[in-house]
């Protein structure tokens, strides 16, 4: 089998029963590559990463190649180069039209050049793979950079946004690595500006978002080897590699429940749906388990008493300042192709709940059938459903039709739906598994990813708390008390009244037992109780009333002045107000806690 120098030096560098000539190291590869070596060889990691090292030393000193840049690697392929001159002769054509006023002129020359932009990448990629180019083999193997600062460099700034971040209608066609026009630099001037103050604030902002994710998981702590959860779990595909060091929730497939996952079962659970342990549903009332924690570093439990909440936070974060932070000095002042929030802005907007929700997608308010769509007169869409009337504005794509059947808090266009809304309509335990599922695609999008699990550990502690809405209370809390849901769970009994049914017959009722992710108090619908019926669940414990408490949805910056605890608050902002309401409620601090704050502040273990 044919194979090159460079390919035999990584194999002799590697352990044994890792070598395949087949590999390909590019971006997906590299990570891949290297959790394995960490995984199964933990002792030699180091060794191999310093044999690797040595052989990309001498290659890029002795040899060169694609450790080089050339001159050459600043050339526009000829494809991609034709395609920009045809792009070139379209915006000449429209500026120099008599039959156009100025605006229009501008509007035709936006919406044409921020279209182009995507295929501009794409053939700029496609074209550059197999050219041994550096720059282009540099991105492709997850070196360094991304594709649209090589487009920057190479086609065109193409579109770049002024101080009101509009658009300016003087589409950048030429790649700096030839030399952009007079008029094309002017342009670009705003971006050079924008991206030099970007990088300051950016880093600035992500620092502070990590502080508070940090503040908000701070007491997701291990406090026992098993909660003894039952009946209770997060459906996953079973063929997830992520899912590998969960332990199993129920059998699947000949694999026992309590069953550590790991690569052998992957492809017994191929196309299956298991239910695993996790940190959404684990029964602890004070903290997490170890068995909903999984394994984890070094294929490990986590030690008791680690502040695994507070570590999901910090890998969670640090990749913010470089992949948002750092990185807008080169992107700051660039037009993208989506009019959408994006970057830290909607990272933050999705843990800070805003009143207005940009770009938020609209979602059903009630359950029932939609009747019937008209236009409205202001412009967007009205869906009626029963009897109410949803607007739709035209910035949305309605998702639903006429006599589709809808649940109170479906989606029914596109954009993101606010979690505060989804919570609301779909309980504490659907809105956990919506947050960690959105909010993992917000980051993958937005290039920060992370692991499912310390997601989980976020989204565990983000919707941890609920408000009691009983004017009588609710097990010795008050109305408009807001107390952590993982100890009101431990006390909380099923009420006079509550009854045993089959999910079917359930339909209105709400849950007086955690099942599944579901959490107590969810309404079950028809949708609920399919799902439920569907897993096998014979029979769950309902009640006609709903419980006397509702989730209490608290933006990142505020999770801290709620706490129960006066001298955890004090890590937090909003000082003043949080304990003044301390004093008047008669807050008390834990000596032994799962927040690391108080230990801090005890003079006797100093």
């Amino acid at each position: 089998m044919a194979t090159t120098l460079g390919k035999l030096l990584v194999e002799e560098a590697i352990p044994v029963d890792m070598r395949d000539k087949e590999r390909v190291f590019n971006k997906k590869g590299n990570a891949d590559f290297f959790q394995r070596l960490a995984e199964e060889h933990p002792d030699e990691y180091a060794d191999v990463l310093q044999r690797l090292s040595d052989i990309s030393r001498i290659a890029a000193t002795e040899y060169g190649g694609i450790a080089s840049l050339k001159l050459r690697d600043l050339r526009l392929p000829p494809r991609t180069k034709e395609y920009r001159n045809k792009l070139r002769s379209k915006v000449k054509e429209i500026s120099q039209s008599t039959a156009l006023t100025a605006d229009q002129k501008q509007d035709k020359i936006v919406t044409l050049v921020r279209a182009a932009m995507p295929k501009a990448e794409e053939m700029l990629e496609t074209e550059l793979r197999g050219r041994d180019n550096a720059y282009g083999e540099g991105i492709q193997h997850g070196l360094k950079g991304k594709m649209q600062q090589l487009r920057q460099i190479m086609f065109g700034d193409m579109l770049v946004a002024d101080q009101k971040g509009q658009p300016v209608p003087i589409p950048g066609l030429h790649g700096y690595g030839e030399g952009v026009s007079p008029e094309e630099y002017w342009a670009g001037s705003y971006e050079s500006r924008r991206g030099y103050s970007d990088v300051q604030f950016a880093t600035a902002q992500t620092g502070f978002l990590g502080k508070q994710l940090a503040a908000i998981a701070q007491r997701v702590k291990v406090t026992g080897e098993d909660c003894g959860a039952s009946n209770v779990g997060v459906r996953v595909e079973g063929d997830d590699p992520e899912i590998l060091g969960s332990v199993l929730a129920r059998d699947t497939e000949g694999v026992p429940a309590g069953t550590v996952i790991g690569k052998e079962h992957l492809v017994k659970l191929q196309g299956k749906n298991p239910l695993i342990r996790s940190l959404l549903t684990c029964q602890q009332a004070e903290g997490v388990c170890q068995q909903c924690a999984g394994q984890r570093d070094q294929n490990r439990f986590p030690p008791m008493g680690a502040f695994i909440g507070i570590d999901s936070a910090r890998v969670t974060s640090e990749p913010l300042t470089q992949q948002l932070g750092l990185s807008a000095k080169h992107t700051g002042g660039t037009f993208g192709d989506d009019a959408d929030i994006s970057g830290f802005d909607e990272i933050n907007q999705f843990v800070q709940i805003p009143t207005v929700f940009r770009s938020a997608a609209v979602l059903a308010p009630i359950e029932g059938k939609v009747r019937h769509i008209a236009k409205a007169p202001q412009g967007g869409l009205y869906a009626h459903i029963g009897d109410q009337q949803v607007y739709v504005p035209s910035s949305r794509k309605l998702l639903v039709k006429s006599g589709d059947d809808v649940e109170a808090g479906d989606v029914l266009t596109d954009g993101t739906p606010n979690p505060a809304e989804v919570v609301k309509h779909k309980g504490l335990g659907e809105g956990r598994v919506y947050f960690q599922n959105t909010f993992s695609k917000i980051l993958r999008r937005n290039g920060v990813g992370t692991h499912r699990r310390n997601v989980e550990a976020l989204s565990r502690a983000f919707f941890g708390r609920v408000r009691i809405t009983n004017p009588d209370g609710v097990l010795g809390y008050r109305i408009d008390d807001i107390v952590p849901y993982g100890e009101l769970q431990r006390d909380y009994k099923p009420r006079s009244g509550a009854e045993h049914r089959k999910p079917n017959r359930s339909v209105g009722l709400f849950l007086e037992r955690p099942v599944l992710h579901y959490s107590i108090g969810t309404r079950v619908t028809s949708r609920v109780a399919k799902t439920l019926q569907d897993d096998g669940i014979e029979n769950v414990t309902v009640h006609k009333d709903d419980p006397g408490f509702e989730p209490a949805i608290v933006r990142a910056m505020g999770h801290p002045g709620q706490d129960p605890d006066w001298k955890v608050q004090l890590g937090g902002f909003g000082i003043k107000q949080s304990l003044m309401e301390s004093a008047r409620m008669g807050s008390t601090s834990k000596r032994d806690n799962t927040s690391p704050i108080p230990a801090l502040m005890d003079p006797s273990r100093l």
